[in-house]
């Protein structure tokens, strides 16, 4: 009975891929009426995926993830006769989303689009290498502890964790040598990640992950720079946590 499935393609914290394909064909199987909408925003140009094969009714994606302008995003109906739209007036979109539509934005997204999907396979398997690199290196540190992998998770993103670490110190130390990170999800502000607690991340690393994140164009000989500062900065703020 159920109306609406909904999940992510590529989980925006550990980078985890979902079995897209696998979930739509169980869904529809189960009940044919039932909705299927996939959060595309980390796996659209990135991870490949057939909506038609996957069985998707909704395919939501975000402009900025792959270099458009922010504010633009875009969705895929199978059938836009089931959507009614929540605001009514003029006939933009088809009669969805009536109001002034944001033309350059459009422009942008298309060809940000063509160009990501241009080079797909090539830039899957140059991240690939370089977080393999990347978690080797890091692994040679003492008291990491990865939530992501290699297989099965997007090259584009990595999560660690270090010990007796607050993610949050580490984040405004590696700023001051020009290295941005994040903590987790924007959109979880300041709260604990329910996704790093609900995948069992030990307690002494849980306080201490970071998601360190890769674009098309991030150049390989970044990643000593950022492992050698961030050795530096761990040892800095363990020194202090130590008094």
């Amino acid at each position: 009975k159920t109306r609406l499935v909904s999940v992510m393609h590529v989980n925006n914290e550990t980078g985890k891929i979902l079995p897209i394909t696998e979930l739509g064909k169980k869904i529809k199987e189960k009940n044919p009426n039932t909705l299927f909408h996939v959060d595309g925003i980390q796996g659209f140009g990135k991870i490949k995926l057939d909506i038609n094969e996957a069985k998707i009714d909704f395919y939501t994606i975000s402009g900025h993830k792959i270099h458009a302008p922010k504010g633009i995003g875009a969705i895929f109906i199978r059938n836009p006769e089931r959507v009614k739209p929540l605001i009514i007036g003029g006939s933009q979109e088809s009669g969805i989303s009536p109001g002034t539509e944001n033309v350059a934005g459009i422009v942008a997204l298309k060809c940000a689009s063509e160009e990501v999907f241009s080079k797909i396979d090539e830039t899957y398997d140059r991240l690939y290498k370089m977080k393999s690199y990347l978690m080797n290196e890091l692994s040679k540190i003492d008291g990491v502890y990865f939530n992501s992998k290699l297989e099965g998770y997007s090259p584009y993103i990595t999560n660690v964790c270090f010990n007796y670490i607050k993610s949050e110190v580490l984040l405004h130390y590696l700023e001051q040598d020009g290295i941005y990170i994040s903590t987790g999800s924007a959109c979880n502000g300041s709260k604990k990640s329910r996704i790093i607690q609900s995948i069992n991340t030990p307690d002494e690393f849980s306080d201490g992950c970071i998601r360190i994140s890769f674009t098309d164009d991030t150049p390989e000989d970044v990643l000593d720079v950022f492992v050698e500062k961030l050795k530096l900065r761990l040892e800095d703020i363990r020194d202090i946590m130590r008094r």
